[in-house]
């Protein structure tokens, strides 16, 4: 193989250069507005900026599409209905709806997962074992027996889904005003 002489490293130089300074000047330096490449790179770094300070909702994704694949397919989640039934306190496992559901958390000493689970920043994990405390074992039994589940099953199920749920009918981090506003927020919800 030949060595390189001192011109064909010369004019390898002046290409890189030429090449560098058309680079620069075709994409910023000659007073146009930013190429197509340019704009899609910018645009890409401002969403991936976005995407980072939102909370991660990919695992929103497949939560909702756990909870909701029974419907999508004809069937029918129980434990969500229940849940949605608790939150608005509708039929026999409804409680004192979301109100209620916040007095047995405070009492339970869980008022500060609930607060994350309203508020903006990261939801708060709470266990099957918390839940069945705050919730009280006769009703969990009772959901349980309506539902045809075990006991555990119920308060996993619902350790995993009423952090979910709380978030999205609370994405602005209040609660919302009244009965009404509960019920289209959590309709709303199951539509995505």
């Amino acid at each position: 193989m030949n060595a390189l002489t001192h011109l064909d490293w010369a004019g390898l130089v002046v290409w890189a250069l030429l090449w560098l300074g058309y680079a620069l000047w075709a994409d910023r330096g000659n007073g146009r507005p930013d190429s197509l490449m340019v704009s899609i790179a910018h645009h890409r770094r401002e969403w991936m900026r976005e995407a980072y300070r939102r909370d991660n909702r990919i695992t929103d994704v497949g939560l909702i599409g756990s909870l909701m694949g029974g419907q999508q397919q004809g069937g029918d989640n129980p434990l969500l209905q229940m849940a949605l039934q608790m939150l608005t306190n509708k039929g026999e496992g409804g409680g004192n709806g979301l109100g209620g559901l916040m007095d047995a958390f405070q009492n339970a000493g869980l008022g500060d997962q609930l607060k994350s689970w309203i508020g903006t920043g990261q939801n708060m994990p709470i266990s099957a074992d918390q839940l069945s405390e705050a919730l009280g074992s006769d009703k969990i039994r009772d959901i349980a027996g309506q539902l045809g589940m075990s006991q555990g099953e119920v308060s996993g199920g619902l350790a995993d889904m009423l952090p979910q749920l709380i978030d999205k009918i609370t994405p602005n981090g209040q609660l919302p005003d009244n009965h009404n506003l509960l019920e289209s927020a959590l309709s709303a919800f199951l539509r995505r």
